[in-house]
């Protein structure tokens, strides 16, 4: 009898302890986050190991580039952006010029994925890096934004586990870089919308990380951004914020311009160099697809670029769809009903806009990556 009975409190013990613990880890909804993530991250390195512990080859992509669709139009041995980019960031960092192998995009990208290459001997380090940095800083702009660390572990948890993002954490593309900066950029103007005095660092660290995401790789978002940071800056009747954002643009492409500087092009070239590759965008031959973005966000098909054949995009899931429409509602009832211009208000707008621009320029799936944490961000705000 004593023997079943201390058998019984040891049962009702380890029950205690068990039910406390879960009480703890579902009032610090960090740690979901963190288990979460570490599961997360052990299972994608255990099925990418093969892809991290590779060294890069100078060798193999120099004669894969040679014999690409970049020097021979013909070729049928073509090569992705991630390698085009990743061999281009291995000459400029052995001393290349940065306009002879990416010539249709910003140096700072390609000198960015290049010193990942010199530090690792791996360019998809840098994918893991700012894909990893990007996941912090959402996580601080939400929980900024909702003071609420339940709502901003649950919108981190949403970014983190969909293909949409995930999916470029072992890929050396500008694309995670440009949102990591551009993140930056918002969560620096958070602290300048919400503060009734003027703050000039803040104000400067904008502009400077929207500058850096601009030379990241081509920013069609940026007209939209600087109409509404800068309608936020005039709505304080701030003159001198406006100097202080102008300086942080400037500043952003002083650094970004020292790649160019180091191999005797002048400032002026380099502001040159930034048309040209606008040019070369302008002048593609990429055919307009109108639904191509809506399509992928729908159904998870997008049509090919010549052929117009609907090809299946893995990275698409029926969370992308859900978390789209419960983000559209929200904005939506957001603009309607908050009468005042609130900078979450701002970043709906900017969301809408974004969209809407998807829809009249050629783009690629990846595209969506630009708006897709705010897309969580809504969605979380709806719910």
């Amino acid at each position: 009898m004593a023997k079943n009975r201390n058998q019984r409190l040891l049962c009702r013990q380890i029950r205690e302890r068990e039910l406390s613990l879960m009480a703890f880890i579902f009032k610090n909804p960090l740690v979901i986050l963190f288990i979460s993530s570490l599961i997360f991250f052990l299972m994608f390195f255990y099925y990418k190991q093969g892809e991290f512990s590779a060294q890069y080859d100078p060798s193999y992509w120099k004669d894969r580039y040679e014999h690409s669709q970049y020097k021979l139009p013909l070729s049928k041995r073509g090569i992705g952006d991630d390698a085009l980019y990743a061999y281009g960031g291995y000459i400029v960092m052995k001393g290349g010029d940065p306009t002879k192998i990416v010539f249709d995009k910003p140096g700072f990208g390609i000198v960015g994925i290049g010193i990942f290459i010199t530090l690792f001997n791996n360019p998809i380090f840098s994918g893991l890096f700012f894909g990893l940095g990007s996941l912090f800083v959402f996580y601080f702009l939400v929980k900024k934004l909702f003071a609420d660390t339940f709502s901003a572990v649950f919108a981190s948890t949403l970014f983190l586990f969909n293909p949409v993002f995930f999916s470029h954490l072992s890929l050396s593309l500008l694309d995670v870089m440009q949102l990591f900066f551009f993140l930056l950029c918002f969560y620096c103007f958070t602290f300048v919308a919400s503060s009734k005095k003027n703050v000039p660092l803040f104000i400067f660290l904008s502009a400077f990380f929207l500058g850096l995401s601009a030379q990241t790789k081509i920013p069609f978002f940026l007209p939209l951004v600087l109409i509404i940071q800068t309608g936020f800056i005039l709505k304080k009747r701030s003159w001198n914020g406006i100097m202080f954002y102008a300086f942080g643009g400037v500043a952003s492409l002083v650094l970004s311009s020292l790649i160019y500087l180091y191999h005797n092009y002048s400032f002026i070239d380099f502001l040159r160099i930034q048309k040209h590759i606008v040019s070369i965008y302008q002048a593609s031959q990429l055919h307009l697809h109108p639904e191509a973005i809506w399509q992928f966000i729908f159904t998870g098909f997008f049509p090919n670029v010549s052929t117009r054949e609907p090809l299946f995009i893995e990275e698409w899931t029926l969370l992308l769809p859900l978390i789209t429409v419960l983000a559209l509602v929200s904005i939506v009832h957001l603009i309607r009903y908050d009468k005042k211009l609130s900078w979450v208000k701002g970043m709906g707008i900017f969301v809408l806009l974004t969209l809407v621009l998807l829809t009249v320029i050629p783009v690629y799936p990846r595209y969506l990556l630009i708006i897709f944490p705010f897309l969580c961000f809504f969605a979380v705000l709806y719910i």
